[in-house]
């Protein structure tokens, strides 16, 4: 029986190259905040988590002095092994791991930054308390990924979507959720963004290598929605998504076990 682990690295190796390829991941979508966050901070050692096609890394590595790139699929890496030599990146180095036991001691990273990942999580708050334990006091934990709203009935829509189309999807965390969750590892949360995204529906199937059941599933999921869900989500007769996506920044302060007191009590 196949975990959800192995789910994802054969699910990610399989497309390595297609990730590399695809605007969605290769442009906008929070690039711009994260680079620009690291820059102003002056990072040295930084921790791309989930990086997939690296595209983070390529973004933040001139402004740090390296940029290490984790993810569980080797295929994933050894794109951005390549991409990094024909970009002239010297400085991200590349290792197999993921966020459930991130592989280095503690407070080894100035910086981590996660981008269209966390969604595959399957243990947020475990993930969350290894971020964590690597980052040194004051390190920055920088989140970019697709979110879920607050209406119960786009939420629920939308994480059937996600399922069908990538078996790998775990959730889509909500802001509020995404709050509570890092208040309870210790964080806190100094700042946060919204953006909408457009995603060709055709374009997204492909590069996630949905097959052909699941695509007829998601477009009798497109017919069946109701009005409130498909002025939500659907453009251009349901030929692309809109989605959201989360930007979120948080702080871990030196007096992390009084953090951790405090948030546990909040949330608790």
């Amino acid at each position: 029986m196949s975990t959800h682990d192995d789910r994802v690295t054969r699910q990610f190796s399989k497309g390595a190259q297609r990730y590399l390829g695809s605007k969605v991941h290769s442009e906008g979508g929070g690039l711009d905040w994260l680079s620009g966050i690291v820059e102003l901070h002056k990072f040295k050692k930084v921790l791309d988590l989930g990086t997939g096609a690296g595209h983070a890394a390529y973004r933040v590595a001139p402004h740090v002095a390296s940029v290490t790139a984790l993810d569980p699929s080797l295929d994933m890496l050894s794109v951005v092994d390549r991409e990094s030599r024909f970009r002239g990146i010297a400085n991200i180095e590349t290792r197999v791991g993921d966020s459930n036991a991130i592989p280095f001691e503690d407070r080894s990273f100035c910086c981590i930054v996660s981008r269209f990942s966390a969604h595959h999580w399957r243990d947020l708050q475990g993930s969350l308390k290894e971020c964590f334990r690597v980052l040194k006091p004051g390190g920055r934990f920088l989140l970019v990924d697709t979110a879920a709203p607050r209406e119960a009935l786009l939420d629920t829509w939308f994480q059937a979507f996600e399922i069908l189309h990538d078996t790998t999807h775990v959730r889509n965390h909500s802001l509020t959720e995404w709050e509570r969750s890092l208040g309870c590892a210790g964080f806190d949360v100094i700042s946060y963004r919204n953006e909408k995204i457009v995603l060709p529906v055709q374009m997204w199937l492909q590069t996630s290598a949905t097959t052909e059941d699941r695509s007829v599933m998601i477009r009798k999921l497109f017919d069946l929605a109701p009005d409130e869900v498909r002025e939500y989500y659907l453009e251009n007769g349901g030929n692309d998504l809109v989605i959201d996506i989360v930007m979120i920044e948080g702080v871990l302060y030196p007096k992390q076990d009084e953090l951790i007191i405090h948030r546990e009590g909040q949330w608790g």
